[in-house]
């Protein structure tokens, strides 16, 4: 995904999702996931991800997304199924410390080619035996604060406290027609910006061109 040169910008659909499990009943397709996490005690926690066909789980020391570091993922060839968070070591992060009443920015990439794909991202208390890996709900997401869509007509709703979900950025590769067969629908440059970039000569048809007699 990364590799668009359009990416993040520009997205097919956004929508908010009550929590980082979801399953698409379609393939060609990547989707960013992002927001805030909000721990509910302090302790070291583990994360995973499980996904089909790639992903990845980045997670930031506060809420600053700039500082986002990647924390485990997932490649298309380790065949990982829903619920499967332990089957290979990069699925799972290190201990990760994280304070109650603070909130971490966390996002997810995901790409999906073929057959139907999904993602999840879960969570446990580290210092806890045999604790079991639970899906991360909306109970402990926020969205972002003053996130804009790039879309007409689409209202954000702001919400600042976590129980709201996440915010999640859809790119359907079947619903977009190649760029080739649809790049003359883009406006026309305004000429003053095209004004002096080259010298201007007049045209006549190449010699190649055959002229009538």
């Amino acid at each position: 995904m990364r590799e668009v040169s359009l990416f993040p910008h520009n997205p097919t659909k956004c929508r908010s999702v009550d929590s980082l499990e979801l399953f698409e009943d379609t393939e060609n397709y990547g989707q960013r996931l992002f927001g805030y996490i909000h721990p509910p005690k302090s302790a070291f926690y583990k994360f995973a991800i499980a996904a089909d066909d790639i992903a990845e789980l980045w997670l930031s020391p506060d809420s600053s997304p700039e500082k986002m570091k990647k924390i485990a993922f997932v490649e298309p060839w380790q065949k990982i199924k829903p619920n499967q968070f332990q089957l290979v070591k990069n699925q799972e992060s290190i201990h990760i410390y994280l304070e109650a009443n603070k909130k971490y920015s966390i996002e997810v990439l995901h790409a999906q080619a073929e057959k139907k794909g999904f993602v999840q991202v879960a969570w446990k208390k580290s210092q806890r035996r045999n604790s079991q890996y639970t899906i991360i709900s909306s109970q402990y997401l926020s969205l972002t604060k003053n996130y804009i869509y790039n879309m007409p007509g689409y209202i954000v709703q702001r919400f600042r406290k976590a129980g709201h979900g996440l915010q999640i950025w859809y790119k359907k590769q079947k619903e977009n027609v190649p760029f080739a067969k649809k790049f003359h629908l883009l406006p026309m440059l305004d000429q003053k910006y095209l004004d002096d970039i080259k010298s201007k000569c007049r045209y006549k048809p190449p010699s190649y061109v055959l002229q009538r007699g």
